[in-house]
């Protein structure tokens, strides 16, 4: 009976603690400010697949990694794909008022007979190291 009665309460306490565990990371952002991705200029593309890009890939494969492009330019007989987007990322302030991440990440894919020939990333400001990037 008090065997039972120990083990109850050992695994109150135990609830009671993972519970607290749980609620602490989440609460964190909930008491302070969490803010969603926003694109300021240009379009939201996935930055983290940029590597994924690769010499010989297909317009089509290319697409099917990054997206369709911002713009596609013509130069000579080669054709370019660029990305851009300026925007500020998802980020949590952590309750201390602060000035907001902004970053700016420019892609150029450049194409010769439908298959990449290089591939080219600039990527400036704050907030780039919340972003799984390539180098």
């Amino acid at each position: 009976m008090r065997t039972l009665r120990w083990d109850r309460a050992v695994t109150q306490y135990r609830r009671v603690l993972a519970g607290i565990l749980i609620a602490l990371p989440i609460a964190s952002c909930v008491t302070a400010h969490l803010y969603a991705h926003h694109t300021l200029e240009g379009a939201y593309f996935p930055v983290s697949r940029v590597g994924d890009v690769r010499r010989g890939m297909t317009e089509t494969e290319v697409k099917a990694v990054l997206g369709s492009p911002l713009e596609v330019l013509t130069e000579g007989k080669s054709v370019v794909w660029r990305y851009f987007e300026r925007a500020k990322p998802r980020w949590c302030d952590g309750g201390k008022p602060s000035q907001r991440p902004e970053y700016v990440v420019h892609v150029r894919v450049s194409f010769k007979d439908d298959t990449v020939t290089d591939t080219s990333i600039t990527k400036r400001g704050s907030g780039l190291d919340a972003l799984p990037m390539p180098e």
